[in-house]
């Protein structure tokens, strides 16, 4: 009977060994990034831009694109027919990440910024509207404390191909509704990309190539936009 007790003592720790093994090797990614570690950070495209920041040569620029891959998209210097404008977008970024590398933004100290987030946010469900729109709002409050001029671009449509495109675009207008009302509180432009790119209540088919990202039309639109606001600004 004794011998017995000793050998079930031993499967008990044992399997609690095993049990600690198989938590410690789901909560452990196969890069070594554990499940505390923020979902933007998870995005090797971040690690990857965000080191190609710290050995860029430009000094300053007056103008900063910042965003995720729809800002990514294109060349904002050929767009706009500048040399003093920088693509500070990368793909597959969150809102939150956006707010996280504003530091590389006042190494190169802008007057103006232009930012346009916040659709990886809702689609993939990473954040809700509010949140999106409160990481707007500690973005646009801290390029103020750096005496730069924030310009909101307003979150685009998914395109009516793409899978619970009314679920998203519902969450858009939330988002997009509470962004007018930061841009007002805080005295700060708005482009609504929605009026000149949407088809209703959906990214019109026409302008982009998957659902979400642009194609050149949307962004000679949305080029002009931009040209218009800092045309105004000067």
């Amino acid at each position: 009977m004794k011998y017995s007790k000793q050998i079930w003592k031993k499967v008990f720790y044992l399997s609690i060994a095993i049990n600690f093994l198989f938590v410690f090797n789901v909560i452990q990614t196969d890069d070594g990034v554990d499940a505390t570690t923020p979902l933007f950070l998870k995005n090797k495209t971040y690690q990857m831009k965000t080191s190609n920041y710290e050995v860029y040569k430009t000094k300053q620029a007056n103008i900063v694109m910042l965003g995720d891959s729809i800002t990514y998209g294109v060349d904002w210097h050929e767009l706009l027919g500048r040399s003093d404008v920088v693509n500070r977008g990368i793909g597959g970024d969150y809102t939150e990440g956006m707010l996280h590398r504003l530091h590389y933004i006042y190494k190169i100290q802008p007057k103006v910024v232009f930012i346009m987030g916040g659709i990886n946010d809702l689609q993939w469900n990473a954040a809700s509207p509010e949140q999106v729109a409160n990481n707007h709002k500690a973005i646009i409050i801290e390029l103020k404390m750096q005496q730069i001029q924030p310009i909101i671009t307003s979150t685009l449509y998914v395109a009516a191909s793409r899978k619970s495109h009314k679920k998203i675009n519902k969450k858009v207008d939330q988002l997009n509704n509470r962004l007018q009302q930061i841009a007002k509180e805080y005295n700060v432009p708005y482009i609504d990309l929605n009026s000149m790119l949407a088809n209703g209540k959906v990214l019109n088919s026409t302008y982009t190539v998957d659902g979400i990202h642009l194609l050149g039309n949307a962004y000679r639109i949305w080029g002009n936009e931009v040209a218009r606001v800092l045309n105004s600004m000067e």
